[in-house]
């Protein structure tokens, strides 16, 4: 027996009633939207006192290619100041054990992990994937034309397709914490 029901709801402003669940969980909703403070504390408000907190976002920093590419290099670069610029921010996994701590949980506790892919992975593409559902965000930052942004994702799919290519993962932060009584 599955005891699971799913609601379509505003991340922000569920309307579930307060002290929910034992776990409140989400992955990568602090990185594309920001706005931190009102999803966190909608979390807590979820989350029955002794109930976990938990949120996975990344952080760019284990984010490279092997050999180095300086067109992959590029296409990164463009990718995170396109979430900055649409609010958000791809390095939000550094701020999660802060924003745990600060808001009072106990036992924070925080994890990383990266994953380096080779031969042909499909999360190698994982920079080409953003760059074309980023495309209109990143031709608005004015740094670079439509055509040279479609030489840019060529020059990419190139290297990832390439037998000696590595792809270091961005870190995948796992934080987490209890909320503890009032």
């Amino acid at each position: 027996m599955c005891n699971v029901e799913l609601l379509a709801q505003d991340a922000y402003h569920t309307g579930i009633a307060d002290d929910s669940f034992d776990l409140v969980h989400v992955r990568f909703v602090f990185a594309p939207v920001g706005r931190d403070q009102v999803l966190l504390l909608e979390m807590l408000r979820l989350t029955k006192t002794g109930g976990i907190v938990a949120i996975q976002e990344p952080d760019s920093a284990a984010w490279n290619c092997h050999p180095a590419n300086p067109q992959w290099t590029e296409l990164k670069s463009l990718i995170l100041a396109a979430f900055k610029q649409g609010g958000g921010d791809f390095d939000a996994g550094r701020r999660t054990f802060g924003m745990l701590c600060r808001a009072g949980l106990e036992a924070v506790q925080v994890r990383a992990a990266a994953l380096v892919l080779s031969d042909c992975h499909p999360y190698m593409r994982l920079p080409i994937q953003f760059a074309v559902s980023l495309r209109q965000r990143i031709l608005a930052l004015g740094g670079i034309s439509a055509a040279g942004l479609d030489d840019l994702v060529a020059e990419c799919e190139r290297v990832v397709g390439a037998s000696d290519t590595l792809i270091t993962n961005f870190n995948l932060v796992q934080t987490w914490g209890r909320k503890p009584a009032p």
